[in-house]
């Protein structure tokens, strides 16, 4: 009786590594997908849905600067203090429909644009 008693704990031991095994393996495999595709995943797909001009207009700071260009959201948050032609070029379009501001600047120019497509969370919903 006592064998038969250990032989399930066992066997249960052994099914609980297993499992915690399988969830690692599942942990690590979404962990690298993640920072294949980029680290806000989750706000890409959440941007799908909420990306209107009331949630662009909340981000019209420096420290949280959302803007649109083409239909387009950005998130310049990161770009503000880097941007070659300083944070008030930036910062003034930070909140709002930029693209008139991005033609006239940067229209056809393949460096800019590439900057941008890498600061890309989703379309927006007028």
């Amino acid at each position: 009786m006592k064998k038969l008693i250990q032989g399930k704990y066992i066997k249960t031991a052994f099914m609980i590594v297993g499992v915690c095994i399988a969830v690692a393996v599942v942990l690590l495999a979404i962990r690298s997908a993640r920072s294949k595709i980029g680290s806000d995943l989750p706000r890409q797909f959440l941007a799908e849905v909420l990306l209107t001009t009331d949630v662009v207009a909340q981000h019209n700071t420096k420290d949280s600067c959302y803007t649109i260009i083409n239909d387009k959201v950005y998130d310049l948050t990161t770009w503000v203090d880097s941007h070659p032609g300083g944070t008030r070029a930036i910062e003034s379009l930070c909140g709002r429909d930029s693209t008139p501001n991005f033609k006239n600047k940067h229209n056809l120019q393949v460096k800019p644009q590439e900057a941008l497509d890498k600061l890309y969370i989703g379309p927006f919903k007028p």
